[in-house]
């Protein structure tokens, strides 16, 4: 009997290491979904840490949820107790079921809707739609979400849909089976997210978007010219013919909101490809079940908010941090008015402790985001003195015209600890590197040999321990931040990377040249 029960011991033993090294490896080989500007990996994480039935607000969508509506923006102006859920390409049935794994925690007031996934002509592909599936915990809520899911994508494959976008539902239950190819592209990110602090957003799931449209690849100037990004007026009655599965789950959806006894206020951001057939649909359904239904696209909404869509949009869809301020005013204004929330400034409360709490870090990323949202020259350089900012520039000896700016502006980057040398033309350019550390200036301005082979290396460890890496060559500059991260930069200009010790991230990376008539500033974009 003894032997017998060491076998069984064994076995179960054995089990249980294989469960935990399947659990880790999936963990370890699923993607972050850290990617620039989105960070809805770090959003899921931040949602299951809430305490419970310390939100009365959802804020659900797609991730123009994510651009638009800033909770702690709610929670500053009117006291709201919120949380963005909104996660990029999410269909309708994530929403449902995010709204179900809410409920299990939070007692709801209200769930603010961002439309956009309710009134789609087309499924989602799966892989963008398990963004919102891959991170929700195993249990129950998140098995029915991959069936039906499963389901939708396997009844449109009658119609067309390609069978390679066609996921097998052992594929949701187990991702490991779909990212272990994952294995040979491995990031800093996948290991850190996993073993490090840096897996929480500091937002409450708001995207800081920093671009405008007006600068974006899709913008027309004879559109504009015309009128058109002023706001939809509308002139018909027809309907979008909605896909008849999100049809059903935009009912789903509605129906078990009232079953829970939740309100739900609609809203639809701004968006240039949002038509006046899709506004109908919405309003329809809002109407029928005696909804609130707020478009943003109205040109008279535009109007009443004071919203340009040339400086307000990031892009076609998402607002940037300009408009989504715009935005959560508006919609916490109308909240506080409307519906039974509280005003937790001025409880005493651990609700208010802990949303107080989150304050300082959403304040300086709220910073960086201005950072990277400002333009001007001299405005970003008072900007970049900040007691919390170490500051890395690189430039390529093919760097032109730097010997052609003004005595004020070569100025501000003698102060950053660019040496005089670098702006001295020469025959072959001179590469520039610097790493100013807390006032700490190591600094490189070497004249480029004929044949273009020099280049200069820096490198050392911000004020935070976080490694850092700067060589400047002929058309060949590189920042590496932690031996392996290497940041986005232009290899034609002089670019000023700032790292944030208190956050521990890059808050910003600029690329600056002179044009015909000023200094520009520019960004890659993300």
């Amino acid at each position: 009997m003894k032997a017998k029960a060491k076998k069984v011991v064994k076995a179960i033993c054995f089990c249980l290491v294989v469960v935990l090294m399947v659990n880790f490896l999936t963990d370890l080989f699923k993607p972050k979904f850290l990617e620039n500007r989105w960070k809805f990996t770090k959003t899921i994480n931040s949602f299951y840490d809430l305490d419970e039935d310390s939100i009365e607000v959802a804020l659900l969508g797609t991730s123009q949820m994510a651009a638009s509506m800033d909770p702690l923006q709610l929670y500053e102006e009117q006291g709201i107790s919120s949380f963005n859920l909104g996660i990029m390409s999410q269909p309708i049935q994530a929403t449902y079921f995010w709204l179900r794994e809410v409920v299990k925690s939070q007692d709801l007031k209200l769930a603010v809707v961002e439309v956009k996934a309710m009134a789609r002509k087309g499924l989602k592909e799966d892989v963008k739609a398990r963004r919102s599936f891959d991170y929700m915990k195993d249990n129950l809520n998140k098995l029915q979400y991959a069936k039906e899911y499963h389901n939708s994508l396997e009844d449109e494959s009658k119609f067309g849909l390609k069978k390679k976008l066609l996921p097998f539902y052992w594929d949701y239950l187990f991702p490991l089976d779909v990212y272990h190819s994952r294995w040979s592209s491995l990031e800093y990110d996948d290991y850190d997210f996993l073993f490090g602090d840096n897996n929480r957003t500091n937002t409450r799931g708001f995207a800081t978007l920093t671009t405008e449209f007006q600068n974006n690849k899709n913008y027309d100037e004879k559109k504009d010219e015309k009128g058109k990004y002023d706001g939809l007026v509308i002139k018909t009655d027809e309907v979008e013919d909605v896909h008849e599965s999100i049809a059903e789950y935009d009912i789903t959806f509605i129906e078990y909101a009232k079953e829970q006894g939740i309100p739900l206020l609609f809203i639809k951001t701004p968006d240039v490809t949002w038509n006046e057939k899709q506004h109908n649909y919405i309003k329809m359904l809002a109407e029928k079940y005696d909804i609130e239904f707020i478009d943003f696209n109205l040109k008279e909404m535009h109007e009443e908010i004071g919203f340009d869509l040339l400086t307000d949009e990031a892009d076609t869809i998402h607002t940037n941090i300009s408009g989504a301020q715009k935005i959560t005013k508006y919609v916490g204004d109308y909240i506080s008015a409307n519906y039974d929330v509280t005003d937790y400034r001025e409880s005493d409360s651990d609700v208010k402790e802990v949303i107080e709490s989150e304050l300082d870090d959403y304040h300086d990323t709220m910073r960086n985001a201005n950072l990277s949202f400002e333009y001007d020259f001299y405005e970003y350089a008072e900007l970049l003195d900040n007691e919390d900012y170490d500051i890395l520039v690189v430039a390529g000896s093919n760097t032109i015209d730097l010997e052609n700016m003004s005595d004020e502006q070569k100025d501000v980057f003698l102060k950053l600890g660019v040496k005089k040398d670098a702006f001295k033309e020469t025959e072959d350019g001179v590469n520039v590197a610097v790493a100013n550390i807390n006032g700490e200036i190591e600094s490189k301005a070497d004249k480029q040999d004929e044949e273009r082979t020099k280049s200069s290396y820096i490198g050392g460890s911000f004020r935070d321990g976080t490694d850092y890496a700067i060589t400047a060559a002929d058309k060949c500059c590189a920042v590496r931040i932690n031996n392996n991260k290497q940041v986005l930069i232009n290899e034609g200009a002089l670019n000023v990377i700032v790292y944030d010790n208190k956050l521990h991230e890059i808050a910003d990376t600029a690329y600056i040249y002179n044009s015909d008539v000023w200094l520009m500033i520019d960004r890659k974009e993300l």
